[in-house]
This record gives C-alpha cells, sequence and structure tokens, in this order.
C-alpha cells in the first residue's frame, strides 16, 4: 500500500511544482515556505499513521494559497492557477490518506479526483490561449493606433493643440475598438486612414456621426462623441468640415467641454472669432470643465483679446490661465506637462508685452519660459517635442531682439533655434513637420540679414527654405498648410528682390504667391484666412507697379484687395483687425492717387483710411500698434496737403504724427522702430518748416532727427538701414547749411554722408539705392565747388 502511496506523492510534487512556479515570480519566500509544506506533506503521504497530521498540512497548502492570492493583490491575475493547482491537490492528498488506510475503492475515487485536476489543468490552458490571443490583438490594435497617429501627424496642417491630439487618438483607437467589435462601417475607416485616405475616412466618420445620431435621439451624448471623432480626423485636411462637426457635437451635447472648447479653437482659428468667444466662455462656466481645458480656453480667448488689441482683456484671462496652471503644479510639482504649459504661458504673455511695446518685459517673458524649456529638455534629451519647444523660445527671444534693433544678438538667437531644427530634421527626415520647421528658421535669419541691409544672404536663407517647402508641397500637394508655406516663401523672396532692385522678380514671386492662395480659396472660399492673404497678396503686387510706374496696373491690384477687406469686415464687424486691413486698403489707394496727381483722390482716400483707425484707437488708446498706424495715416495726409501746396496744413499732420511717435516712443525708450520713425517724423517737420522758409526751425528740428539715428546707428554699426538714414539726415543737414551760405557746413556734413555710403557699397557694391545715393552726395560736392 505504501509504494501507490508513494507515486501518486509524485505527482503531487508535480502539482506543486506548478504552483511554486507561480509564486515565486511574485513573493519568493511565501512560495519558499509552500514549498516546503508540499515536500512535508509528500513526505507524510508515505507515513500512514500520521495521517492527522497529513490532513492539516494538505488543508494548510491547498486552502493557504488560495488565500495567499485573495491577500497579495499582485498575484491575484493567477487565482486561476491557484484554484486549478492547489485545492485539487489538498483534496486529493486527503484521499490518498483514505486510500491507504481502506483500499481499492478510495484508490479509485483517488484516480477520479485526479482526473479532476486534470480537466482543470485543461480548462487553465484554455484560459491562458484566451487571455494571449486577447494580448496578442491588442497589441496588434496598438500598432495600428500608433500607425495611424503617425500619419495623421505626418498630413497635419499645422501645429495641433494638445487636446486636438487627444481628440484624434480618441477617434482613432474609438473606430478600431469599433471594428473589433463588427462595426463594418469603422472597420472601412480604419482600413482607410491605414492606406492614408482622410478624406474617406472623413466620409465613414461623417456616415457613422449621422448614424449614431439618428439612433440616439434620447441621449445625444454618444452621437456628440461620433462628432467629435470626425472633427478629429477632418481636422487634419479640412479644417472648416471639422470646425462644422466639433460645432455639432457642442449643440448634441451642451455640457461637453471637449466639443464646446474645439468648437472654439477651430471657430477662432479659422477667422471666426466671433463664433469662438462663447464657445470658450461656456468651458469655463462647465463645472465638469477639467482644470486643462480651463486653461486653454483662457489662453484662447487671450488670444483673441490680443487680436482685438484688447491689452486689458488679454491681460485677465491670461492671469486666470496662470492661476490654473500655479494652482495645478502645487498639487503635482513634478508634472512636466504643466511645466511645458507653463512656459507656453510665459510666452503669451510676452506676445502681450511686445504687442503692447514692452520689448524688455516681453524678452524677460521669453527668456523666463526658455529657462523651463531648458531644464525640461535637459532632463530629457530625446524629447523631440521639448527641443522644438526651445527652438520657438530662442525664435521668439530673435523677434524681440530684432524689434529692438539688436541685430546681432536677433541672429544669435535665431541661429541657435535653427541648429536645434537641424539636429531634429537630420534625425528624422521623413518627418515633414521638422522639415516644416526648418524652413521656418531658414526665414527668420533670412529677416535678421535683410534688416541688417545684407540682401543677398537674406535671399540665399529665404531660398533654403523655399527648397524645403517645395519638397514637402510637392510630396503632399494637397496640404494646405505646405501649400500656404510656399505662398510666404514666395512673398519674402519677393521684398528681397523688391529691396535689390529686381522688381521684375519680385513681381513674378508675388504673383506665384498670389496664384497659390488663390487656388487654396477655390475649395474653401468663405475660410478668412485665405481671403486675407489674397488681399495681401494684391497690395505686394500694387506696390511692386507703382515702383514700376504702373499706377493703372497698381491701382486695380489695391482695388482688388479692397474688395475683399470691405467684404471680411462687413461679414464679421466686430473684428478690429478686418477694420484695420480695410484702412490700409485705403492709404495704398491713396498713395496711387497721389503718384497720379490725383491729390482730391488721395487725400480722400487717406482720410477714410484715418476715419477708421481714429474709431480702433478711441476703443484702445493704448495699443500701440494701432496708435503707429495713426501716425503714418497723418504722415500721408500731411504729404498730399503739403503737394498741394497746404503747408500749414501739412506741419498740423505731421505734428500729430511726432506727438503719437514721442508717446510711444517715451514709453518704450529701447523701441529702436518707434525711435527711427520720430527721427522721420522730425525730419518731415524739417522739411515743411525749410519750404516755410524758416531754415532755422529746420535745422532744428533735423537735428533732433540726426541726435536719433546717431544714437541708434552707434548701438547698431551692422544695421545698414540705420546707416543709410544716418547719411540721409546729413544730406538734410548739409542742404539747410548750403542754403544759409555756410559752405564748410554743407560741405562737412555732405562729405560725411558719402562716407557713410561708400562704408555700405563697399559691402553690397550692386545695390541700387545706396549707388544713386552715393551719387547725390557727390553732385551736392560739386555743386558747392562750383
Amino acid at each position: 500500500m505504501v509504494w501507490p502511496a508513494v507515486g501518486m506523492g509524485q505527482q503531487l510534487a508535480a502539482q506543486f511544482g506548478a504552483i511554486w512556479q507561480v509564486l515565486a515570480a511574485e513573493w519568493g519566500w511565501i512560495t519558499g515556505f509552500a514549498t516546503l509544506l508540499g515536500l512535508v506533506a509528500d513526505a507524510l503521504t508515505l507515513l500512514a499513521p500520521f495521517a492527522f497530521w497529513f490532513l492539516i498540512v494538505a488543508v494548510l497548502v491547498g486552502g493557504g494559497s488560495f488565500v495567499l492570492a485573495l491577500v497579495h493583490p499582485p498575484l491575484a491575475a493567477d487565482v486561476w492557477t491557484i484554484q486549478a493547482y492547489a485545492l485539487p491537490t489538498a483534496l486529493a492528498m486527503l484521499v490518498l490518506h483514505l486510500a491507504h488506510v481502506k483500499g481499492d475503492k478510495e484508490r479509485g475515487l483517488l484516480a477520479a479526483y485526479f482526473a479532476v485536476v486534470r480537466n482543470m489543468q485543461d480548462m487553465l490552458r484554455r484560459v491562458e490561449q484566451g487571455q494571449q490571443k486577447i494580448a496578442d490583438a491588442q497589441t496588434a490594435d496598438s500598432a495600428k493606433l500608433d500607425q495611424i497617429l503617425d500619419m495623421l501627424r505626418q498630413q497635419q496642417e499645422g501645429t495641433p493643440s494638445p487636446l486636438t491630439q487627444q481628440a484624434q487618438e480618441t477617434a482613432v483607437d474609438s473606430a478600431i475598438q469599433a471594428a473589433a467589435a463588427g462595426n463594418d462601417r469603422m472597420a472601412a475607416a480604419v482600413k482607410r486612414l491605414q492606406a492614408g485616405d482622410i478624406t474617406g475616412a472623413s466620409d465613414l466618420f461623417q456616415q457613422e456621426a449621422t448614424a449614431q445620431e439618428a439612433a440616439a435621439r434620447d441621449s445625444n451624448r454618444q452621437a456628440a462623441q461620433a462628432y467629435l471623432n470626425l472633427g478629429a480626423i477632418a481636422g487634419v485636411k479640412d479644417p472648416m468640415r471639422a470646425l462644422a462637426a466639433y460645432r455639432r457635437a457642442a449643440e448634441l451635447d451642451p455640457d461637453n467641454a471637449r466639443a464646446q472648447f474645439l468648437a472654439g479653437d477651430f471657430a477662432l482659428d479659422t477667422g471666426d472669432p466671433a463664433a469662438a468667444a462663447p464657445r470658450l466662455r461656456r468651458v469655463l462656466a462647465l463645472a465638469g470643465a477639467s482644470a486643462y481645458e480651463r486653461y486653454r480656453a483662457n489662453l484662447r480667448l487671450g488670444d483673441l483679446a490680443m487680436d482685438q488689441g484688447d491689452g486689458p482683456a488679454a491681460r485677465s484671462l491670461l492671469d486666470q490661465a496662470r492661476v490654473i496652471v500655479e494652482a495645478t503644479l502645487r498639487d503635482e510639482p513634478d508634472s512636466t506637462d504643466w511645466q511645458r504649459e507653463k512656459s507656453v504661458l510665459k510666452n503669451r504673455f510676452g506676445d502681450l508685452l511686445s504687442a503692447q511695446g514692452d520689448l524688455a518685459g516681453a524678452l524677460a517673458a521669453y527668456r523666463q519660459g526658455l529657462n523651463i524649456r531648458d531644464k525640461l529638455s535637459v532632463s530629457q534629451q530625446y524629447n523631440i517635442g521639448w527641443q522644438r519647444d526651445l527652438s520657438v523660445s530662442h525664435n521668439k527671444i530673435g523677434d524681440t531682439l530684432s524689434a529692438q534693433g539688436d541685430l546681432v544678438g536677433a541672429l544669435a538667437a535665431y541661429r541657435q533655434g535653427l541648429s536645434i531644427r537641424e539636429n531634429l530634421s537630420g534625425a528624422q527626415p521623413d518627418n515633414a513637420e521638422a522639415q516644416r520647421d526648418l524652413s521656418v528658421s531658414h526665414d527668420n535669419i533670412g529677416d535678421a540679414l535683410s534688416m541688417q541691409g545684407d540682401r543677398a544672404g537674406a535671399l540665399a536663407a529665404y531660398r533654403r527654405g523655399l527648397v524645403i517647402r517645395e519638397k514637402l508641397s510637392a510630396a503632399q500637394p494637397e496640404h494646405a498648410a505646405w501649400q500656404r508655406d510656399l505662398f510666404v516663401s514666395h512673398h519674402k523672396i519677393g521684398d528681397t528682390l523688391s529691396a535689390q532692385g529686381d522688381l521684375p522678380g519680385a513681381l513674378a514671386a508675388y504673383r506665384q504667391g498670389l496664384l497659390i492662395v488663390e487656388k487654396l480659396s477655390v475649395t474653401q472660399a468663405d475660410y478668412a484666412p485665405w481671403q486675407r492673404d489674397i488681399l495681401v497678396s494684391h497690395i505686394k503686387v500694387g506696390y511692386t507697379l507703382v515702383t514700376q510706374d504702373d499706377l493703372p496696373g497698381a491701382l486695380s491690384a489695391y482695388l482688388k484687395g479692397l474688395f475683399i477687406a470691405e467684404k471680411l469686415s462687413a461679414a464679421q464687424p466686430d473684428y478690429k483687425e478686418w477694420r484695420r486691413i480695410l484702412s490700409v486698403s485705403h492709404s495704398n489707394i491713396g498713395d496711387v492717387h497721389l503718384a497720379q496727381g490725383n491729390l482730391l483722390d488721395a487725400l480722400s482716400s487717406y482720410q477714410q483710411g484715418l476715419a477708421l483707425l481714429e474709431k480702433l484707437s478711441v476703443g484702445q488708446p493704448n495699443n500701440a500698434e494701432w496708435q503707429r498706424d495713426l501716425s503714418i495715416s497723418y504722415e500721408k495726409i500731411g504729404n498730399t496737403l503739403s503737394a498741394q501746396g497746404d503747408l500749414s496744413g501739412a506741419l498740423t499732420a505731421y505734428r500729430q504724427r511726432l506727438a503719437i511717435m514721442e508717446k510711444l516712443s517715451a514709453a518704450q525708450p529701447d523701441h529702436a522702430a518707434w525711435q527711427r520713425d520720430l527721427s522721420i517724423s522730425h525730419n518731415k517737420i524739417g522739411d515743411t518748416l525749410s519750404a516755410q522758409g524758416d531754415r532755422t526751425g529746420a535745422l532744428a528740428a533735423y537735428r533732433q532727427g540726426l541726435a536719433i539715428m546717431e544714437k541708434l546707428s552707434a548701438a547698431q554699426p551692422e544695421n545698414k538701414e540705420w546707416q543709410r538714414d544716418l547719411a540721409v539726415s546729413c544730406a538734410k543737414m548739409g542742404a539747410v547749411a548750403a542754403a544759409q551760405r555756410d559752405v564748410e557746413g554743407a560741405r562737412g556734413w555732405f562729405q560725411r554722408g558719402l562716407r557713410i555710403m561708400k562704408g555700405l557699397l563697399a559691402k553690397q557694391p550692386d545695390h541700387p539705392q545706396w549707388q544713386k545715393d552715393k551719387g547725390y552726395f557727390e553732385g551736392a560736392l560739386r555743386a558747392l565747388e562750383g
């Protein structure tokens, strides 16, 4: 009787071995102890007289192993294993004891118990196989999700917000899960997405949303989610279709903060701020809105306020966003996502301060954002998103230094951004967004070189950007954002060619840009950004035709721009930027009338533009950009009155411009562009006083302008534009001295101006305007000798 017991004890040892394998991976010392008890129990099967002790050990090993899985959560996934091995084993050991004592009948019962054990083991294997199939399916779904999201990122027009990215992931994941559950429509949509057919997939998402809406009359939440999914996919290529989907989602589920935010966010991006504001405010009013949704809503409303020139409202909204960020970081101090949002907020404050003319404050804010991003990028050097953020900060710092006149510092900042983007694009040669960022950096460097007067260097930089954009647009000809970038490149090249005197080349570049945006607007005629770009193209073409003395052609181009500006302003009368653009259009038409000698028509156009700007500036007297625009209108009216012979009226207009620029430059003395405007205002007043015969007053005005330009050019001697402005001041001083018969004084001023122009031409000998300026000074000196 003993030897059969030993054999069965060996089988039991095998059962305990299986238990040990499960437990050993989770809780080593307990499994060791359980194994020891198993060995003791196996040994006791050989000792029938000690059956009582054997029974105790059997219960401890079998039942105790099961309890162990319940009290130790990491083992919860292995409960089936414990049940399949431990409890049947304990019962089998008990029957073993009975068989040893009583004989064949009990041994038969024991065999039946072992059959149960084997059946439970078979069931366990089937469960494990089923779990493996589920795991394999989840792995396949995850790979499919990653593939589709990567494709969407490649084809995305512009950089989506984090909430938009989350919406895209939710949409794709929902489609994959629905497909797995037997939804044929979503299965087809997933296949379309895998093939890169976003439009086809969007059509299927549209059908699904419509079906969900029809089936969900009692509860619209499911239908709203279907429309959110549609918007997330359609938004990759068709922002207007995405906007319609998000609006429908918000209508179906008014308490859905995500739907309200995305409807407002896309409305703002597609040029409909009047529709955006109520949606975004709704997010702030919803109790269920997350901290991130409320933060983003404040941020976007702040953007809208900045666009409208409402600085106080923008600051208030940004302050509310800051409260959310700071509160969240107190609760989650190690959250890198919220640290990043803090840097984003710093940049927004910088944007606001820059728009208000506070360049020093803007620079400080951008540098604070840069410090945050530096720390983040150091902690995770391979985080591509944070490296990109770092390049954005360098670019914003470059923009601000450029506005301050520090072109060397600006160029250095832009080159830091370029270096980062070269590394990112080199590591990801197939990443379209990284390539696009690289083209933007080339544009920034081109802008800085252009301001330094290095037109050839600027043109080379712009053309490097153009090459990248041509490749992107050729690879994805339907990608609207890439096409628009191409439009920007043609315009920058046109500006540079125009400055170099290559007017035919400039005109060709502007017209290439115009063709691009006109083609874009065919499919989205009501998309305001495309209409604005067409308007800008007409302005650029018109300006070039004026320079070529093709005044009828220029007037035609400007009138086309005016028509678009009137249409935009009428469609959105509360959007102040359209009214500002409308005023610029009237001013451009006035320039043509002035060049044609139609002084009354010119004055009428300028006054229409002035009236629009006066209304804007009354509502926002602290909006520095609008105040500067107002000052330019006064200057143009002064030019027209001067041409009419109304020197007194011209002097009044010029002094109105001067008063504005004195106020702006006093508030921001480090704003180089405004200091230069102030110098020009003094020169205009000097010209008018000189024409009135008041040479003493003219000389005083010219000296004030000269002092400003001497300071600016000394601070930035590499700024060729300012060096040329200084030469102009020398010419004006020399002309007054000559009129006063101060030959030596006049000679000194003309010689100084000539030295400046020779120095500039030594660096860029083919510059047509500088050659003309050099000729002026040489002629003035010859006249003195005659």
